[in-house]
């Protein structure tokens, strides 16, 4: 219905050759095949997907369809509504970004187009993303719609102001709609905070995450733009660096600590993380709460941080120990009566995390 609405309004017939519209499926495991109904993506991966396993969810239900739909259809540029203003990754991103071929998929699509060596913006290597909107904010979408009546979604009405699946979208941390009642709250602050509530869920996984943040890195000093990093404050949070991490890690005592001294440490909480990742912005005050909690509550418990952005998680007596995909993603470290490293797997809720944290 509300296809049939944008199409009136901008006076496209049914079978009018300017307007193509498709709509992707799910994907099958194999990367390709099109999942037909919701029965069906259940009976594949369960109904319980798109909380058990947040980030891949993503990955079947939107990326690979999404990448499917325009390496067959070879589009060189794709047009989204993002800005700047929702805050997390896509607080760094410019108006006009190449996105390089990384994954098989596009490999696949890269490999029929005839590469030219020459051009580092040649098809063969990756595809063009205009973010028209890059640098507006809630306001002024809300503001451009008004006065020019374009059709919207009439669930904005109804209070949302983020839409996403069934499962993923509610209503934001406070009441609003449609742009006009945001009284005294940022707006771009809160127009995203109804979505993804309760799940450990990141805007792109780590790798993507950091080759993004790297690249937009380097585009800026070359410009000889300011770098800045977003300040995520932990007060009783130590930092760890690759310098500190495994003798920190395996010998907690020194850990400096106004609190917790003289105090035997038995558990070691680490957040890995990474200052430009939405998800870690979302859960710095929550962190900030519980490690404040625990150094009054726990003194034998010292909470610490690594940010993961330009630096591998360093090995401990030679091992890989820290597995991490996602940030922010949460490992407690207990010494008694041995050494082991156990990895968070639930959402990420003050009470649940300090639950956690005193059966550790």
């Amino acid at each position: 219905q509300y296809y049939d609405t944008v199409k009136n309004h901008f006076h496209l017939q049914k079978n009018d050759d300017n307007l193509e519209l498709i709509i992707t499926k799910p994907v099958g495991r194999d990367g390709k095949t099109s999942i037909a109904s919701v029965e069906d993506f259940d009976r594949i991966y369960g109904a319980n997907y798109w909380k058990e396993q947040p980030a891949k969810y993503t990955e079947v239900t939107k990326t690979t369809p999404l990448k499917n739909a325009m390496n067959q259809h070879q589009i060189q540029m794709w047009i989204t509504g993002r800005r700047r203003s929702q805050g997390g990754d896509r607080s760094f991103m410019d108006v006009l970004e190449f996105e390089p071929y990384k994954t098989m998929i596009d490999d696949n699509h890269a490999n029929n187009v005839d590469a030219d060596d020459n051009d580092p913006f040649h098809p063969s290597k990756g595809r063009w993303k205009l973010n028209p909107l890059a640098y507006w904010n809630y306001q002024q979408v809300w503001a451009y719609i008004r006065q020019y009546n374009i059709p919207y979604n009439p669930l904005y009405d109804r209070g949302y102001t983020s839409l996403g699946d069934v499962m993923t979208t509610n209503l934001p941390q406070a009441a609003s709609a449609n742009g006009e009642n945001f009284v005294g709250v940022d707006a771009d602050a809160l127009e995203r905070s109804g979505r993804f509530v309760g799940l450990n869920r990141t805007e792109c996984g780590l790798h993507a995450h950091i080759e993004k943040i790297t690249r937009q890195k380097q585009e800026a000093l070359e410009r000889g733009d300011e770098w800045s990093v977003p300040t995520l404050i932990c007060l009783k949070c130590v930092d760890l660096t690759v310098e500190t991490f495994e003798k920190m890690v395996t010998n907690p005592s020194l850990i400096p600590s106004s609190t917790m001294e003289g105090q035997p440490t038995e558990l070691l909480l680490i957040e890995f993380y990474s200052p430009y990742c939405g998800g870690c912005q979302q859960f710095a005050p929550t962190l900030d709460r519980l490690a404040d909690h625990i150094s009054e509550e726990m003194p034998q418990v010292r909470v610490a941080r690594f940010d993961i952005t330009e630096h591998d998680i360093p090995l401990v007596d030679g091992k890989d120990m820290f597995e991490v995909e996602v940030t922010p993603t949460l490992y407690r470290v207990r010494y008694e009566p041995s050494f082991r490293v156990e990895r968070y797997e639930s959402d990420h809720g003050y009470d649940r995390i300090l639950e956690w944290v005193r059966k550790g």
